[in-house]
């Protein structure tokens, strides 16, 4: 982290398009003022936080179902299939093996999600669970990772 200090109407610039600047202090609060492109969202973290919270789901499986495909019915009940954010997260934390009718809800799912602009990855996958998925080429066509952190900044 780059700690600054700065006079009131002094400013810091941020890859020549971006200017902070030095608005007012009043006791411990200052007020900033930022000069930005309008291509470039600025916002507060907490609503930066909120936003992100909209534009990403994250579903982990438990395993657990009513019919013989424990995918489709927790994607069904989470709403996994009209999700209209930017970024879906499936976690497989909980899944030791999956079989063909599992395949085939991802891949459907894949394919809707895809054509409505919707990014999906999958993470925690048991080694056996990532085995299935190079075996069967489908780690070609969906995003795989280690954890969250790794997703890729929201969006494959």
């Amino acid at each position: 982290m780059l700690v600054l200090s700065r006079k009131i109407g002094e400013s810091i610039v941020i890859r020549d398009d971006i200017r902070v600047v030095l608005v007012s202090m009043d006791g411990s609060k200052c007020r900033l003022g930022i000069v930005a492109p309008p291509d470039v969202p600025v916002h507060r973290q907490e609503i930066h936080d909120k936003i992100k919270a909209r534009e990403e789901f994250t579903l982990a499986f438990t395993g657990r179902g009513t019919t013989n495909n424990a995918f489709a019915d927790e994607l069904r009940a989470a709403g996994a299939d009209t999700f209209s954010g930017r970024h879906l997260i499936l976690d497989f934390v909980n899944v030791r093996m999956v079989g063909s009718v599992e395949l085939g809800t991802l891949v459907s799912l894949h394919k809707r999600l895809t054509s409505r602009g919707v990014g999906l990855s999958l993470i925690h996958l048991d080694a056996n669970v990532r085995e299935v998925f190079g075996v069967t080429r489908l780690d070609t066509i969906l995003t795989i990772t280690e954890d969250r952190a790794t997703v890729g900044g929201s969006s494959p």
